[in-house]
């Protein structure tokens, strides 16, 4: 069966004010139900590409179409519609939630700004996506500083899911989590991905996280995506020096 392209990103390349370019001559695609892992040391220029996917920055040339749309063309409602697409989930959940916010509240803000159903629908909803993501309704009236980091990180999930996205970027989002708890939370994602027929950019620098959840695996360097291939072949024949050192490390 034919695979649908869902993000598109062709020769992309990202500077700061006539700078040393951060991201070079990209070329990506994802495609729709896909689990990609782009893997990278710190600096390489993974969370800056996904600041270009959520068009929070523009590209210094090249384009980037998510589900055929040029983000580069997104103004009014359209722009708008595209953030119900596309959604994040970040590494810290402690400094990414409003700490004066219930869970309920934090879960019906989308639902709110995008101005989508009632007091009642939004609460049923927020029910809805706690229970989705495990998350006890008991937590409701719960502050975010009154919850574990595993369980921080289930609301941050819910929030991310309540719009009814089509594509979640995992900015290194169980890197902050005990080892145990990450296991917890990339099955939950696996099973999420499944049953809502989601698809994940993940970004990480630990391969091992990425090997567990990704069908490829994009290879970051200074840029430059050096490598990319299915995750098992990945393992098992890196081609690129790069990549065969960043495996070594993870073995190490």
């Amino acid at each position: 069966m034919q695979k649908t392209e869902l993000i598109k990103c062709d020769k992309v390349c990202f500077s700061y004010s006539q700078g040393t370019p951060i991201i070079k001559d990209l070329d990506l695609i994802i495609n729709e139900g896909e689990s990609v892992g782009l893997v990278g040391e710190s600096g390489c220029g993974k969370s800056t590409l996904a600041a270009i996917l959520l068009n929070l920055l523009k590209p210094t040339s090249g384009s980037i179409s998510v589900n055929n749309v040029d983000l580069s063309t997104l103004k009014g409602k359209r722009k708008k519609e595209f953030y119900k697409e596309v959604q994040i989930v970040f590494q810290d959940p402690s400094s990414s939630l409003d700490s004066l916010m219930t869970v309920g509240q934090l879960i019906k803000e989308p639902l709110v700004i995008h101005k989508i159903g009632d007091k009642e629908f939004r609460r049923k909803k927020a029910l809805e996506m706690m229970k989705i993501v495990g998350l006890s309704s008991a937590y409701i009236d719960s502050y975010p500083g009154e919850l574990s980091g595993g369980l921080k990180q289930r609301l941050s999930i819910a929030i991310a899911l309540v719009l009814d996205p089509k594509v979640l970027i995992l900015d290194e989002c169980v890197s902050a989590l005990d080892v145990s708890i990450q296991a917890q939370i990339l099955n939950l994602l696996m099973n999420l991905q499944k049953n809502l027929n989601l698809t994940y950019l993940f970004i990480t620098h630990d391969l091992n996280v990425v090997s567990y959840i990704a069908d490829t695996i994009a290879v970051m360097e200074n840029g430059v995506i050096v490598e990319k291939n299915q995750t098992e072949e990945l393992f098992n024949n890196p081609q690129h020096p790069y990549t065969k050192k960043l495996l070594s490390a993870s073995i190490s």
